[in-house]
């Protein structure tokens, strides 16, 4: 979703502002840190880009959107951060 937003042009801001999403949630989703958004939450999104969404969830970075990648990214991340 993220590349799809920077495709578009989208600031983070303008698409939380195009779907009526607070900025904060927007991001959370954009960072992982959401892992579950509920369906009206995608269709905001989802509308945002004048997208239906079956559209929006045939992107391929939604596609193949792993939350067991979001997880080893975490791992990596604490990794790095006990590391410093």
């Amino acid at each position: 979703m993220n590349q799809l937003r920077k495709d578009r042009g989208l600031s983070i801001n303008g698409l939380a502002n195009m779907s009526g999403l607070s900025y904060s949630t927007v991001n959370s989703i954009l960072r992982g840190k959401s892992e579950t958004p509920n369906l009206g939450t995608i269709i905001k999104i989802a509308s945002a880009f004048s997208m239906t969404i079956i559209e929006f969830l045939d992107v391929p970075e939604i596609v193949e959107y792993s939350f067991d990648d979001m997880e080893e990214i975490g791992e990596d991340n604490a990794l790095k951060e006990g590391d410093s």
